[in-house]
């Protein structure tokens, strides 16, 4: 992993660490739902700027098998979003949603823990060239039924008239 990404990872370690708490510039949410939906924006912000540093694979095509350059590229991606994910779902973990939100809460960040597990048994997979498509094909589904979980809180969030913006995809 280079500097940059492991800067990141601290950072998000970091936020983590600091029970995912907000800057203090703002005025303090003033209901238990209006924190969590605070707390819950500063973690997707972090993960949103770390995940700008996963590599990009416009260059990949893993439907036509790859190349070791290729390969490689495709190892750092996964990493990087298995690593990602974890640190992601430890600071969801942490977070106490509000029992309104429970449900919504455990499933986005289940969803989360998804991508991570799945991303795991990719890097297993990629010294097989032959699976790195189903892999590959696994992170896409997993990241997908993720951003759908992160939609129905930030829908939460809308219909309890808490403006945040989680960044969902």
């Amino acid at each position: 992993m280079g500097r940059g990404a492991a800067a990141a990872f601290v950072a998000l370690a970091a936020l983590v660490l600091a029970a995912c708490g907000g800057s203090g510039d703002d005025a303090p949410p003033t209901s238990a739902e209006q924190r969590y939906f605070a707390e819950l924006q500063s973690i997707q912000q972090q993960g949103n700027q770390l995940a700008e540093r996963i590599p990009s694979l416009e260059d990949v095509n893993v439907a036509d098998g790859v190349d070791d350059a290729e390969l490689a590229k495709l190892a750092e991606f996964v990493g990087v979003t298995r690593r990602l994910h974890e640190a992601i779902g430890d600071a969801l973990r942490k977070l106490a949603p509000p029992s309104s939100l429970r449900d919504a809460h455990f499933a986005y960040a289940d969803a989360v823990a998804q991508v991570a597990a799945v991303a795991a048994s990719a890097e297993d997979s990629l010294e097989d060239r032959g699976a790195v498509a189903a892999a590959f094909g696994g992170i896409v589904r997993a990241s997908t039924a993720s951003a759908k979980a992160c939609q129905a809180l930030q829908r939460e969030a809308t219909e309890r008239g808490i403006a945040v913006d989680l960044l969902c995809g």
